[in-house]
């Protein structure tokens, strides 16, 4: 169990039992698979600690959001903060939520090997056309590194040469056929390269806003169990979950 993990365990269990019992409750909890692998360590210490259980629905940002305005039920989301803002404005999230993390666009390659040149349009086509293979998720899924990548393609005029190359794999998994060494390269946010093993990155276009992304989590006005919810979000601001969150690859917020 890692050290951070232990840390928030014995804090929070000391705090539980300051407290008294508290009702246990099922928390509906809806994030993107950039959360993943940070959430598969955070949720555990808070279930331990709490008493509660956390029920996880991933799916991209975009998607979070088209099943929060389809009404899906909720206690916490988890998405952009301009989505969140929105609901917020539209009555459907309590105020108050809180920034959790950021993530950027990046390429990806195995350890050990050359690294592409990003200085220039030209580096960069070159790259990705001396590669065997690409891999990134697959953009009709909603993935934001992947749809902002094809803008790319189209802006250097290659999209037609690298998709005929592309594997392209599940929401939030595009580094992983890389590191199986079935590709060259890898586009893939900061969050999915952390999850892999063996690999470099660099942003791509880290002076392009649109490579980047902030998450935000917050509260449904609807919730079954809002005191839970609000545990939760509390439980992601600590300074543990935030160390946890920055080792796999998203930026605190």
């Amino acid at each position: 169990m890692p050290q951070w993990t232990r840390r928030i365990l014995l804090i929070l269990g000391v705090a539980a039992t300051l407290m008294g019992p508290v009702r246990a409750a099922d928390i509906v909890v809806l994030a993107p698979g950039a959360f993943r692998a940070a959430l598969e360590e955070i949720v555990p210490a808070f279930q331990s600690s709490s008493g509660h259980a956390v029920k996880l629905t991933y799916a991209p940002s975009a998607v979070v959001s088209q099943r929060i305005e389809a009404g899906a039920a909720f206690d916490l989301a988890i998405t952009s903060p301009a989505e969140l803002e929105r609901f917020t404005k539209g009555g459907v999230v309590e105020p108050g939520s809180v920034v959790v993390g950021g993530n950027s666009v990046t390429i990806a390659w195995r350890r050990g090997s050359p690294a592409p040149d990003l200085s220039s349009d030209t580096g960069l086509r070159a790259a990705l056309l001396a590669a065997r293979a690409v891999s990134f998720s697959d953009p009709s899924a909603g993935g934001s590194s992947s749809n902002y990548f094809v803008s790319v393609l189209d802006r250097l005029g290659i999209a037609n040469e690298v998709r005929a190359k592309a594997i392209t794999t599940k929401p939030a998994e595009g580094a992983f056929p890389l590191a199986e060494g079935r590709a060259d390269l890898a586009v893939a946010q900061t969050s999915e390269v952390a999850m892999a093993t063996g690999l470099d990155s660099a942003p791509l276009f880290p002076n392009d806003p649109r490579s980047s992304s902030r998450y935000a989590a917050g509260i449904s006005r609807k919730a079954a169990e809002p005191v839970a919810a609000r545990a939760l979000l509390d439980f992601l601001q600590s300074p543990a979950s935030r160390a946890i969150t920055r080792s796999r690859g998203l930026a605190p917020g």
